[in-house]
């Protein structure tokens, strides 16, 4: 399942940065890198592959966004950890850096 899919249900925007719409809360996504797991008779036959997941936010507390989304991921086949969390002091976001881990998806 794509992350696309896995986050539909927040209601949340979810693209590829940048983002440009209006919303004070949205995610990004984008490949990190894509490694060979598995080969067989040397041809790559599982591809894992990681994703930075931004989510971006005004809204405090964030704690409760952050566990839907590494739920909602974990169900769909990815492993979520949270990285960091910072505040933007240009834009006055919150934003709270994740990495996502799966085999297969998009590229594998």
């Amino acid at each position: 399942m794509t992350i696309n899919d896995a986050l539909a249900a927040l209601k949340l925007p979810v693209t590829h940065p940048p983002y440009k719409g209006e919303a004070n809360e949205y995610i990004t996504y984008q490949l990190i890198t894509q490694t060979g797991m598995l080969y067989a008779d040397d041809t790559e036959t599982e591809t894992a592959v990681m994703y930075a997941i931004d989510l971006y936010t005004t809204k405090t507390p964030f704690a409760a966004t952050v566990k839907d989304i590494k739920r909602r991921l974990m169900a769909a086949g990815w492993i979520c950890a949270v990285e960091t969390e910072m505040h933007e002091q240009e834009t006055g976001l919150y934003h709270i850096a994740m990495t996502a881990t799966t085999e297969g998806e998009i590229y594998g």
